[in-house]
């Protein structure tokens, strides 16, 4: 975050009671919250409501037609917001705005109660979005049917065609994949979860085989999946990105297949911390990759210690030497501790 100049601070306090905090972001380049906070250390504090006399109001209209919002706001020394906020509830036309005739407000209903795009309606009648999206608050329109309904023709295509892929049957019938599945589901043809069914272990080690031979399209065709759920599983299993999506950064290490026999040889010695240690990777990625191999690592137990240690500790523990917060951490990390403590206290 830069300093602010001097000259900036200055603009702040010469205009700080003329402009809103918004305005004067936009002004001095700087992030909203940013002039805020420098407001607030310089003891800034806005003015009540100033209420608009006669004078200021009679401008607004000599000048509508003459000159912008905000010229006229910089002349009053007001805000940008509170002169548009005015000029509206004065039902002033401001200079360069020309007035709905009764043929546009025909044609803007026509073409709102057909479902044409805002834009397109803009281009047509040569109005801005805003505009548009403004007169159709003011007139109150609402469209009545937002969804298209469906035809029986693309339920008999979808009840044929219901083992398809979602996202093909979407393209086909140019509908979203949201859409597709609720028609399916409502019509009895799939089960509820079937979007979004869960990867097998064959599936993930096909994956991990062949995510760096094969395209993405390639792979979602094999595996009958989508290509965000390919995406999403390689991202899980930090295999980087398939041939064909173009080079990426790679923040994660990719499992090689030394390292995966490493794993297939000594899960069953060595704990997934151990593991972890001795292939120098995080412990969650050691336990996934073991997921995926369906291997499970040695059982450790948690908190191990000597009987000398036990004893030393449990001694400083009744005698109150270690702080409760770490007495709380102890305990709770092994249960035959706090068993033994509990027994030696007379309550176990």
């Amino acid at each position: 975050m830069s300093r602010w100049r001097r000259e900036e601070v200055k603009f702040l306090l010469d205009n700080f009671d003329r402009m809103s905090l918004k305005d004067l972001a936009r002004e001095l380049g700087r992030s909203y919250e940013s002039v805020k906070a420098k407001s607030r250390s310089l003891g800034l504090k806005k003015m009540q409501y100033r209420k608009w006399t006669k004078e200021e109001i009679e401008f607004l209209r000599e000048n509508a037609d003459k000159m912008t919002i905000k010229e006229m706001a910089q002349r009053l020394g007001r805000s940008y917001e509170i002169t548009v906020r005015t000029f509206r509830y004065l039902n002033l036309r401001g200079k360069g705005q020309r007035r709905w005739t009764p043929e546009e407000e025909r044609i803007l209903r026509e073409e709102f109660s057909k479902g044409t795009p805002l834009k397109e309606i803009a281009e047509k009648l040569d109005r801005s979005y805003d505009s548009i999206k403004g007169k159709i608050s003011s007139l109150n329109l609402k469209r009545r049917e937002r969804h298209r309904r469906w035809t029986q023709e693309e339920i008999s295509y979808l009840i044929a065609n219901k083992d398809k892929p979602i996202d093909e049957l979407s393209s086909e019938l140019g509908r979203t994949p949201t859409a597709v599945f609720s028609k399916l589901h409502q019509l009895g043809v799939l089960r509820k979860g079937r979007l979004h069914k869960r990867w097998t272990r064959e599936e993930e080690e096909f994956l991990l085989k062949n995510h760096d031979k094969m395209t993405l399209e390639e792979l979602a065709s094999r595996l009958g999946r989508t290509k965000d759920s390919i995406k999403g599983k390689m991202r899980f299993l930090r295999l980087g990105r398939p041939p064909g999506l173009g080079e990426i950064r790679r923040t994660r290490k990719i499992w090689t297949e030394d390292e995966k026999e490493f794993l297939k040889r000594n899960s069953k010695n060595f704990t997934a911390k151990e593991l972890s240690e001795l292939l120098g990777r995080t412990e969650s990625s050691v336990r996934n990759m073991l997921r995926v191999l369906g291997l499970k690592p040695k059982k450790g137990r948690i908190g191990k210690r000597g009987a000398d240690e036990d004893e030393e500790l449990i001694r400083k523990i009744l005698n109150h030497e270690l702080p409760r917060s770490e007495v709380r951490k102890k305990i709770f990390r092994s249960k035959g501790l706090a068993r033994e403590i509990l027994k030696r206290l007379g309550f176990w």
